[in-house]
């Protein structure tokens, strides 16, 4: 009795989580508005040519700071390298756009320099605007980088910590150099960790608007948004959408992969971890050097520079706009991070008992739903509650009721239902790697003793997941805080949640109104990172 209930309460959550998806297909083929053609005409690939250059660009500044900088990390031990260890993930904390504002001085100066000796080349080539776009496409690639690289980083620490000390040892007594252990032993280890973080970067980059945007770069995801808060084309919204989704649900597969593979090897690997050597020298230097250049370059100046602009404008904070942007995010925040972690734990539950393949089907059309970028997201949603108040409104006023143009999608019940689809995945996926861990034989030994599932569950399962339930309320909730996307396209008229109020402020350069709100949106950036360091701390 008890399995099927949650059997169907599983199956029902997932087609409520799957409709969006399904709602912008459908505006895809039967919604009004530019179809293909037009969109090709008025620009399509030219967004489709900047989207591709940023995503190669940025994941190859990421792999070039996150690769070094966790080979440094994980294989070998110099000063400062239990601070650095936990400072590389800081810039999970910075806005990529805030980034943008602060490096735009740096991008207009080289722009002007590469100008002049293009003049000098070729007058005609120095006046070109090709000039000044591709300085914009690497400001924008190098900016996504400094605050993405944390994903390939971590991933790939995490793989080279783990690797059994007898291969490397093993090598060593093959006469094999660092260069070639690295490259023929270390590498290929650790290659479903950098497709992994690879993938992740690639993601969030297919999904960025507040960087490119703010330097003017048209890409998928700025026309999406431009398109439906400019025109008010919802189809043509959609159909834009649309296109980034194969890219998208092939990058989860291949993650899912990935990480299915390293799951394997590591479950294979319990020899004795490798016992990393002490740098001296030159090396030493080349190490911190490297390592904290990035983090300056990511977090610490532009960190530094904000708390300079606060200062200077201090008299300018406490704005009423910007008291209630900020309980407008605690608001949609804190009900989003219930909501899913009470929905991610109906999963879980249902998956362990469940056990057959089959009947994990409906965790895994959700990953779908979770993959959506959020532009994609809040086209979907919008479309289904606008929807589903058109059927209050025409109820009400059959019943003789009050009606409303909006009741829910001109609600901040629209973010809260946004968050809690975009960011499910988090608590998911930390349920599911601590779920994995837990031994069968427990379930086996209560079973038993005659426990029943419910018992089972909340005497067994829930006090050792109780960690991670924590710590991806804790992501959900600073996410959903840090949200631009969906809180843009979907948040009601007049009103700003944290992640809006400062980007707008940003986007008009308005210093007075957005340096404080920027250093509070940095400083609950943070949460998760110093619990970051302390499970760094305990792994290392």
């Amino acid at each position: 009795m008890i399995s099927g209930v949650w059997r169907v309460s599983s199956w029902l959550l997932a087609g409520l989580l799957l409709l969006p998806l399904a709602t912008v297909f459908y505006q895809v083929f039967f919604a009004d508005g530019m179809g293909f053609t037009q969109l090709w005409q008025i620009g399509l690939p030219t967004y489709l040519m900047h989207s591709a250059v940023i995503v190669i660009g940025t994941l190859f500044f990421s792999l070039l700071f996150g690769l070094p900088s966790a080979w440094f990390i994980a294989m070998y031990r110099f000063p400062g390298h239990r601070v650095l260890q936990w400072a590389l993930c800081l810039p999970l904390a910075m806005p990529a756009f805030l980034l943008a504002y602060l490096y735009t001085d740096v991008s207009r100066h080289l722009s002007s320099l590469l100008r002049e000796w293009g003049r000098q080349i070729a007058p005609s080539w120095g006046e070109s605007h090709a000039v000044g776009l591709s300085v914009s496409l690497g400001c924008v690639s190098l900016t996504l980088a400094l605050v993405l690289y944390p994903y390939i980083y971590l991933l790939v620490r995490e793989a080279l910590v783990k690797q059994p000390a007898s291969l490397i040892h093993s090598a060593r007594l093959l006469n094999q150099t660092r260069s070639q252990v690295f490259r023929r032993l270390c590498l290929p280890i650790a290659l479903p960790a950098i497709a992994c973080g690879g993938a992740l970067v690639v993601v969030e980059t297919l999904g960025d608007y507040g960087a490119a945007s703010y330097l003017g770069i048209p890409t998928m995801t700025t026309q999406v948004l431009d398109i439906w808060q400019g025109q008010g084309d919802l189809g043509a919204a959609s159909r834009l959408g649309v296109l980034i989704l194969p890219a998208i649900f092939l990058l989860m597969f291949l993650v899912n992969f990935w990480r299915r593979k390293q799951k394997i090897y590591q479950a294979q690997s319990n020899a004795s971890l490798v016992v990393p050597p002490v740098l001296s020298g030159w090396r030493s230097k080349v190490a911190r050097g490297y390592c904290w250049g990035i983090v300056c370059l990511s977090f610490l100046f532009p960190l530094f520079y904000l708390l300079f602009l606060a200062l200077r404008h201090m008299m300018s904070v406490w704005d009423i706009a910007f008291l209630h942007a900020v309980t407008n995010s605690l608001l949609a925040s804190s009900t989003a991070t219930v909501i899913i972690t009470l929905m991610a734990l109906s999963f879980i539950f249902y998956t362990r008992t469940a056990g057959m393949f089959a009947n994990q089907t409906p965790v895994r059309l959700v990953s779908l739903s979770f993959a959506l970028p959020g532009a994609v997201l809040a086209v979907g949603l919008f479309t289904l509650l606008s929807l589903v108040d058109r059927g209050i409104t025409l109820f009400a006023s059959a019943a003789g009721l009050p009606t409303a143009d909006a009741w829910l999608a001109g609600s901040l019940f629209i973010l809260i239902l946004a968050y809690s689809v975009k960011f499910g995945r988090l608590m998911l996926d930390s349920l599911e790697r601590s779920m994995d861990a837990i031994p069968r034989s427990l379930d086996s030994a209560s079973l038993v003793l005659g426990a029943s599932p419910l018992s089972r569950w909340s005497r067994v399962h829930m006090p050792l997941l109780r960690r991670s339930v924590f710590i991806g309320a804790l992501l959900i909730f600073t996410e959903s805080m840090k949200e631009l996307n969906v809180s843009l396209l979907l948040r009601p008229f007049g009103v700003d949640t944290l992640a809006t109020y400062v980007f707008r402020f940003t986007a008009s350069e308005q210093v007075a109104s957005f340096a404080f709100p920027a250093l509070v949106l940095v400083a609950v950036g943070l949460i998760p990172v110093f619990g970051l360091n302390r499970a760094l701390n305990i792994k290392g």
